[in-house]
């Protein structure tokens, strides 16, 4: 096999260019379907318009956020307690394990109300 076969011919190269000279159109690449698109397109905004998926993804971010905040409210409570009876870090470890509990807890009754 020779390298000859593998390299391109500068004439091959030059055949986009060559189009334009003659004052043809070049190919032009294919693009996706603008109709596909624009349906994509009205499904993200119906988040906006009041619809179904953006009321659930409300729904899950006042889950996420409720998680959080039940779990760092344990860990502020427990750490305030140990610092002042300065039993550290036993209240802690005790108050964030209520707070991870009471989170789940929720987090589970927000899922089934969904």
């Amino acid at each position: 096999m020779s390298d000859a076969a593998h390299q391109p011919d500068d004439q091959d190269a030059l055949k986009p260019f060559q189009a334009d000279i003659r004052g043809e159109t070049p190919a032009l690449p294919e693009f996706p379907d603008t109709a596909k698109l624009r349906r994509d397109s009205t499904t993200l905004h119906s988040s906006r318009s009041g619809g179904q998926a953006g009321k659930d993804l409300w729904k899950l971010g006042a889950a996420g956020t409720e998680f959080v905040a039940t779990t760092a409210a344990g860990l502020l409570i427990g750490y305030g307690l140990d610092w002042a009876a300065g039993t550290t870090p036993w209240l802690l470890l005790v108050f964030f394990a209520i707070g991870l509990g009471l989170a789940f807890r929720r987090l589970v009754r927000s899922a089934s109300a969904m």
